[in-house]
């Protein structure tokens, strides 16, 4: 591909990326209004998930151990082991917070997860149909389905954006020439560690 077809490609796939965020503020408009004083998810969940945040940064800066607390059934403590933590999802929370709040920081952590689950799933299908029609509508299936939306509750469950990076790197890897395969294998390592830390759950569906 030239020079001139590779920008022309490049500006097509921010255009795309920005629809995917356009949408997603659309469909999302009642939580968009309210960004700073309410939580995405119709769920009881959702209260846990701000904790967990708040917890790992209590941990971090406390030199306590995440995976142990007394915050929680006093004073025996409990295991947080098997705690539902999303890693990648509180990193970029806690950096947005000081900026915009933590109710607005965990917000927009969950609507991201919708634009890029969007635009990864549109790369991936392009790339294997050479049609950016078929991959944008791909990409609108894969974002908004109802039972994404649904789990927007559950950040372990809505972080998907990383899942058909991965395999669009794996793919590449595998049918790539020498000289690009080691890119491939490192960003497929890249997206399959970030699925990991966003969610277990998801890791083991990827696996």
């Amino acid at each position: 591909m030239g020079s001139k077809n590779r920008q022309i490609a490049m500006r097509r796939d921010i255009i795309v990326l920005v629809l995917y965020g356009l949408l997603t503020l659309v469909l999302a408009w009642s939580l968009v209004v309210d960004i700073d004083t309410v939580v995405a998810g119709q769920n009881s969940d959702i209260h846990i998930n701000l904790w967990a945040d708040w917890w790992t940064k209590k941990a971090l800066t406390e030199n306590l151990n995440l995976f142990q607390t007394d915050f929680l059934f006093y004073p025996q403590g409990v295991s947080l082991v098997f705690h539902s933590f999303s890693h990648v999802n509180t990193l970029i929370s806690l950096i947005l917070t000081p900026l915009v709040g933590q109710f607005a920081a965990y917000n927009i952590v969950i609507l991201l997860a919708f634009a890029l689950s969007g635009f990864g799933m549109y790369l991936l299908v392009k790339h294997l149909t050479d049609c950016s029609l078929a991959a944008f509508i791909a990409g609108l299936v894969f974002a908004f389905h109802p039972y994404h939306r649904f789990e927007s509750a559950h950040p372990v469950i809505v972080t998907t954006q990383w899942m058909p990076l991965f395999a669009l790197a794996l793919i590449r890897m595998v049918h790539g020439n020498g000289e690009s395969q080691g890119r491939y294998v490192a960003l497929a390592a890249l997206w399959g560690v970030l699925t990991a830390l966003s969610s277990w759950h998801l890791m083991l569906m990827l696996a």
